[in-house]
C-alpha cells in the first residue's frame, strides 16, 4: 500500500516530514498542493483534511495533517 503525501513546498512543515521519511527510506506517493491558487480548500482536499492544512499524510483509513504527528507516524517501530 502506498502512502500518500499531501505537500506544498515552500511549508517548512513538509520539509521536515520528507527529511523525516528519507532519513528513514520511507517512499511516499507525493502530492503537490497549490496552496498559493486556492487547492486546499476544494471539497475532495477538505474531505480528506477538514483543517485545509499541509503537510498532510495518508496510509489507507489513517489520515494525519499536524507535523509532529505526521513525522512520528513514518518512524519505524521497535521491536
Amino acid at each position: 500500500m502506498t502512502i500518500d503525501f499531501y505537500y506544498a513546498p515552500p511549508s517548512p512543515f513538509c520539509r521536515s516530514v520528507l527529511l523525516t521519511a528519507k532519513a528513514i527510506g520511507l517512499d511516499l506517493n507525493m502530492k503537490l498542493v497549490d496552496i498559493n491558487n486556492g487547492e486546499n480548500m476544494k471539497p475532495e482536499f477538505i474531505a480528506i483534511n477538514p483543517q485545509h492544512c499541509v503537510p498532510t499524510l495518508v496510509d489507507g483509513d489513517l489520515k494525519l495533517w499536524e507535523r509532529r504527528h505526521v513525522s512520528l507516524t513514518c518512524r519505524p517501530t521497535r521491536t
